[in-house]
């Protein structure tokens, strides 16, 4: 499968999506009555072994093959770090599963794989404030990265030093040239909220009215976006995000002629003509090499999506714990190209690294997609 065949299969999906989008809101509208009527059925809740404290996170996962050893390691990592985890499982859990995760866990909530993420923490919201449990932080969280990636994280008392009241592990906000994601939010797999959010009645009004979707970006739209907007665009809150535009920025600011080639290597750069650019400057040795690679980085900065064509960097460099699981074949290639770099660093957790060459493996088995 060439580069250019998968950007064609990725727009007629597009397409065929916005197609069947009048068919799927229908079949929402059924789903959604269907899921309030029997929800004591297609609900069920289980008290974990785990003590509670003020401190507590909603861990919403999608475990279809089983659950990942990585995802016990994030549960044990939550409560190291004194956070009742309610864990939510958008999929049935067997008695096993179950079991080997009680001892790390508060609560767990098994419910259908329907609402994506936003539907799971939507469930666990609503039974937080039905149990009227006190808390002071709020974290929500999801499966769709690997977390923490490396030893000795320390992320979470970061983000809590961070002091605001809406903390994201990342700003989705893009750079000029993708106006159409230029409103800053932040992405719904870290998300920590201060107690003043939670007790706010903007939060629970939110999820008392949020409306479960099949549709991707309708969850996105309705839920991620308009989530964070409630909060981070209004002065009454503070907000600061752990990795943003900044964060990409400082990766080149120690950069010289020398270093220059190294983090350009670890970067993934999609489009063809800036990826020749950056080929040649590898061979420039002219006096204003290092103001044409800034130049250049810059461009590649505006013009895609730095988090996930940077992870390997910014786990190297920056030392984020967090790496995209996603099955987007563009992300796929950006772990496949990154896998040496992490590797060689001692950092990475063995099963993080494990996991992430199966997931290559399989995928580029499977489709036969071009792994170039």
């Amino acid at each position: 499968m060439s580069i250019a065949w998968w950007k064609i299969q990725r727009e007629l999906r597009r397409v065929g999506g916005q197609l069947l989008e009048p068919y799927r809101q229908f079949r929402d509208a059924l789903l959604r009555v269907d899921y309030n009527i029997r929800r004591s059925e297609y609900v069920k809740h289980y008290e974990g072994d785990a003590p509670w404290t003020p401190r507590v996170a909603i861990f919403l996962i999608f475990q279809p093959h089983g659950i990942a050893e990585s995802v016990i390691e994030t549960c044990v990592y939550l409560r190291r770090q004194g956070y009742a985890c309610v864990l939510v499982s958008n999929g049935e859990l067997t008695e096993p599963e179950r079991n080997r995760v009680s001892g790390f866990v508060s609560h767990v909530i098994v419910r259908p794989n329907f609402g994506y993420d936003f539907g799971g923490y939507q469930e666990a919201v609503l039974w937080l404030r039905q149990s009227a449990i006190q808390l002071e932080k709020l974290l929500l969280m999801n499966d769709s990265v690997w977390f923490p990636v490396i030893r000795n994280c320390t992320f979470l008392s970061d983000m809590e030093k961070a002091g605001a009241d809406v903390v994201g592990a990342l700003s989705a906000q893009r750079g000029r040239s993708q106006r159409h994601q230029r409103q800053l939010f932040y992405a719904s797999f870290m998300i920590l909220f201060s107690g003043k959010v939670w007790r706010s009645s903007e939060f629970e009004d939110f999820w008392i009215n949020y409306r479960q979707t099949s549709s991707k970006p309708r969850t996105i739209r309705s839920g991620e976006r308009k989530l964070s907007a409630l909060f981070i665009h209004d002065q009454r809150f503070t907000h600061h995000a752990m990795v943003d535009q900044q964060t990409y920025q400082s990766l080149a600011e120690s950069q010289d002629a020398s270093s220059w080639p190294f983090l350009a290597q670890e970067l993934v750069v999609m489009d063809q003509t800036l990826e020749q650019e950056g080929k040649a400057l590898l061979y420039c040795q002219d006096e204003n090499v290092v103001t044409r690679w800034r130049d250049w980085y810059a461009r590649l900065i505006d013009s895609q999506n730095m988090f996930a064509c940077a992870q390997t960097a910014l786990v190297l460099r920056s030392g984020v714990p967090f790496i995209k699981k996603s099955k987007d074949h563009h992300n796929l290639l950006v772990l496949q190209r990154s896998i040496e770099a992490l590797k060689a660093t001692d950092q990475l957790k063995p099963v993080v690294l494990e996991e992430i060459q199966t997931h290559v493996k399989a995928y580029f088995h499977q489709t036969g997609a071009d792994a170039r």
